[in-house]
């Protein structure tokens, strides 16, 4: 039997294999979902960058896509110009990319002030540009049919200030920007709020979450444990999920396959447990 919720999984940068790689591991374990990071060394393994041969793979096995866009050592929100322009020159190019696999929906990080850089008037200027940023990027998105996804960013990091961390900074991001950006939420971050994030599909408004980054964490930091190992309450989540009507695609988010693949069966065993087998 089917899952009855899309699961799927996030194509982490450190799977040095490379994309189409990916495909074929998330099809083995009948993953309805891929979102690339399109990051090094995934995105630079032989044939992750053509375009051709991901789509390919992809319908090859039935599995729908969406890309992560870069942001290792990257900020959008960067308050030097230079820096800034590389950052967005590579979300764009991202976006191309998720064009030509013919991924749908996108997601981009807010971007940050470095605490140690903060003033009042530095947070301004660098939430000023966060919001140029995603409307550059937003831009494009629109005009290659794709759904730019912003993620809420974990409150875990003390050495960074980040833009959208709590729902009401994405919800503000989203009005300043015209009601024209979705979101992608990750429920690892969400422990942040509390072992029962589901909520916060509410607060964001089921019909704009459009992606949604899976994994457990202790309750003290961002470490992306398998479904099990941290304070995540997958039972609520499951239980909110399918009462909502929810359909947006649950990716599990790992750095490593044996992980990826400890939460594929924690996820289908809880389903079980809750007489929802597969």
């Amino acid at each position: 039997m089917p899952r009855p919720l899309p699961l799927g999984a996030v194509c982490f940068s450190e799977y040095a294999e490379g994309y189409e790689s990916f495909v074929e591991l998330a099809a083995s374990r009948d993953l309805s979902w891929i979102e690339f990071k399109y990051e090094p060394p995934a995105r630079e393994a032989a044939g992750s960058l053509d375009p051709g041969r991901v789509a390919a793979a992809l319908a090859r096995r039935g599995i729908s896509a969406s890309v992560h866009l870069p942001f290792d050592e990257l900020n959008i929100a960067d308050l030097d110009d230079g820096m800034l322009e590389e950052s967005l020159r590579l979300q764009l190019e991202g976006l191309r990319f998720a064009a030509a696999i013919g991924a749908r929906r996108a997601t981009i990080h807010s971007g940050s002030l470095p605490a140690k850089d903060y003033s009042p008037a530095a947070f301004a200027e660098s939430k000023r540009r966060c919001l140029s940023s995603l409307g550059r990027a937003l831009e494009l998105a629109e005009s290659l049919g794709i759904a730019l996804c912003l993620e809420n960013g974990n409150g875990y990091t003390r050495s960074a200030l980040k833009h959208a961390v709590a729902p009401c900074h994405m919800r503000e991001i989203r009005e300043k920007l015209g009601g024209r950006i979705g979101f992608t939420l990750d429920l690892g971050h969400g422990t942040y709020f509390s072992a029962d994030p589901s909520y916060l599909v509410e607060e964001l408004g089921p019909e704009l979450v459009l992606l949604a980054h899976l994994h457990d964490n202790s309750g003290r930091a961002d470490e992306h444990r398998p479904l099990g190992a941290g304070v995540l309450r997958l039972d609520k989540l499951i239980a909110a999920y399918l009462a909502g009507g929810w359909s947006f695609p649950l990716s599990l988010e790992h750095k490593n396959v044996p992980d990826l693949m400890a939460s594929v069966e924690r996820f289908d065993a809880e389903l079980a447990r809750m007489s929802l087998a597969r």
